[in-house]
């Protein structure tokens, strides 16, 4: 099913699935919990997040698993900030970050512990932070098992948000445990112990080297700007361009879920303009695709199979968006119809990533000498 990613809109369940992963609503958890629901219940009251408090989580994304992440949160005077001390998100670098959610929107900061290499821009401006009831738009589902950031498996309630967006609480504290957003349950959080305390205001003000706006190839830029690793003798070539191809695919799954919005809206311009957007990211996505294969090894190998299947679900996106193209001149239904399709395939393109990711990691010799600084 096709991500509502619409930040603009403001239509936004959870911290992750309306501000933050915008661009990543088309990456793949590497981690899912499998654990069956066990206890019917009744509903339960939702939990509430405390008007201040802090927490420790584990990220996994298709490149890494558990990783270190911190979340801070001051509601008294709408500001969140999310560290990620080791590297930041999938599509926008391999340095340390922090998201910043102010009333004025989004800003990514990259390196924010180095002020010799740190940089700020905002990257979705009048998308701030979530209110604590976010629960209240989603759907309890029932009680079920799922693991901590310390890998505990936890009873707890289970509230759905739609479209990929899940959520768990403690069954008897209401403490976050997991989250889930994106295609797949693309993105996974696994929550530490939270400390609800006085949150200082300090660090959510926005940095004064800032400036208001991203470049638009930030996640390809920013990708390969940043110290890469040595994966198979090349230079960041595989996993980097893997990831360059999956930044891309992301601002394709942003396009085409506002592509909806405009051909619901009966907007037929705007609709088109958002679909040749995604036909772009498409585009450059099978550019990126093509390189990786060749950095990684080159056909005959698992990791390059599964990017030339890549490949070939790219070149059907592709086909469909020539499709909607022509069907959204005509027909508002048959326009959402096809728009959905292409969002269907781009589910499928990033299923491919996941088991690229997994095959080409696995067949990867370890890192022998330190990474080196290096423009692609």
């Amino acid at each position: 099913m096709l991500v509502k990613v619409c930040v603009r809109k403001g239509l936004f369940k959870t911290i992750m699935s309306r501000g933050l992963l915008v661009f990543l609503t088309v990456a793949v958890v590497t981690a899912r919990i499998t654990t069956e629901f066990t206890v019917p219940s009744p509903t339960p009251t939702k939990p509430e997040w405390p008007l201040q408090f802090d927490a420790p989580f584990g990220l996994t994304t298709p490149l890494y698993k558990n990783q270190s992440s911190h979340f801070y949160y001051n509601w008294d005077i709408n500001a969140t900030l999310i560290s990620y001390p080791t590297e930041c998100l999938p599509g926008l670098s391999t340095d340390p970050c922090n998201l910043l959610f102010v009333p004025a929107g989004t800003y990514v900061i990259l390196n924010p512990q180095d002020t010799s290499k740190a940089t700020c821009c905002l990257k979705f401006p009048g998308v701030g932070s979530v209110a604590p009831d976010f629960l209240r738009t989603f759907n309890y589902t029932g009680v079920q098992n799922v693991l901590n950031m310390y890998g505990q498996s936890i009873p707890t309630n289970s509230w759905d948000g739609g479209d990929g967006f899940k959520y768990w609480t403690d069954l008897v504290t209401g403490e976050d445990i997991q989250f889930q957003e994106g295609v797949g349950g693309s993105i996974q959080w696994n929550f530490g112990a939270s400390r609800a305390a006085p949150q200082p205001s300090s660090i959510f003000t926005v940095p004064s080297y800032c400036v208001p706006t991203c470049p638009s190839s930030m996640s390809k830029t920013a990708r390969f700007q940043s110290g890469p690793k040595k994966v198979g003798g090349d230079w960041d070539g595989c996993l980097g361009n893997i990831t360059a191809a999956l930044g891309q695919v992301g601002d394709a799954g942003i396009n085409i879920a506002e592509a909806v919005l405009q051909c619901i809206a009966k907007n037929v311009l705007n609709c088109t303009q958002d679909v040749l957007a995604a036909a772009t990211n498409l585009a450059n996505a099978g550019e990126d695709v093509a390189l990786a294969v060749s950095a990684c090894g080159g056909s005959g190998s698992q990791c390059a199979d599964d990017l030339l299947q890549v490949a070939s679900d790219l070149t059907s996106a592709s086909g469909e968006v020539a499709n909607a193209i022509a069907v959204c001149q005509n027909s508002t239904l048959s326009c959402i119809a096809d728009v959905i399709a292409i969002g269907t395939n781009l589910k499928n393109i990033v299923t491919g990533i996941e088991s690229a990711v997994t095959d080409c990691r696995s067949g990867a010799p370890p890192v022998t000498q330190p990474p080196v600084k290096k423009m692609v």
